[in-house]
């Protein structure tokens, strides 16, 4: 190795869902799938999918096309497919902190509705039609929920898992329904999470250091108003936006 090559090694080190699986680099060319998905208490009409992908989605891809130039890179996040009328015959976790679990064959369940055998044949379809070399995809149920990321974790059984992120229409924490919007943030900050992003939540002394330093993060927090976020220096360090590490990872409290 070149002693470049062996500095990235080492900074890889520091972010290990970066570069990984499925999702690798979120730049270039960026393909979209959406697979609005009914089940035994939820389903979607016209209406409700157009709204949902015009005030949710398309804001949060244009969140974090908009983000990416503040580190010279070009994002072009494209929807380039739709599908409804996909049924999930199963109760679908709506809380993974509340549970435990999570439901990992939605897209699984998905891919086989539109004949394919397999999440994984589908998703290297969808490279190979629309030239791409990544594919995110969101499955989104029409029924309040804690939307979450399946990611595969390094070294563990889970590696069959194709990413992608389960969004629901609305939080499961809300009595009512939010503004138009409020969810796009929760949108973009699951995606993120494909890639290699990290909860700066996750533990306390965390919090307590992200607060300080980085109190917009989308990590961090998910605003109603999805410009009230932003994609600082460690979400970006995460997700190889750029490869100089923050100096408050190597803060033991991190």
């Amino acid at each position: 190795k070149t002693e470049t090559e062996e500095e990235l090694s080492e900074i890889d080190k520091l972010r290990p869902d970066y570069n990984y699986r499925t999702c690798k680099k979120l730049s270039g060319d960026v393909s979209v799938i959406l697979f609005y998905v009914d089940d035994f208490e939820s389903s979607w009409t016209d209406s409700d999918i157009e709204n949902f992908t015009k005030n949710e989605v398309e804001p949060a891809l244009d969140f974090l096309e908009n983000e990416a130039k503040k580190y010279q890179l070009e994002l072009n996040l494209t929807v380039q497919k739709t599908y409804s009328s996909i049924y999930y015959d199963d109760e679908v976790i709506t809380s993974v902190p509340l549970t435990g679990y999570a439901s990992g064959d939605v897209l699984w369940n998905a891919a086989l509705q539109i004949n394919y055998s397999s999440s994984e044949k589908m998703i290297n379809s969808f490279k190979r039609l629309y030239k791409t070399d990544e594919v995110v995809c969101f499955t989104i149920f029409n029924k309040s929920g804690t939307a979450y990321a399946l990611n595969p974790t390094r070294g563990t059984d889970d590696m069959n898992i194709d990413e992608h992120c389960i969004l629901f229409a609305r939080d499961i924490y809300m009595t009512q329904n939010g503004p138009a919007g409020s969810q796009s943030a929760v949108v973009a900050h699951e995606m993120l999470h494909l890639f290699g992003a990290e909860d700066l939540y996750a533990k306390d002394s965390r919090k307590k250091l992200a607060k300080t330093y980085y109190p917009k993060d989308i990590m961090l927090t998910t605003a109603y108003d999805i410009l009230e976020n932003k994609v600082d220096e460690v979400t970006a360090f995460y997700i190889g936006w750029t490869d100089k590490v923050p100096d408050v990872i190597y803060n033991d409290k991190w």
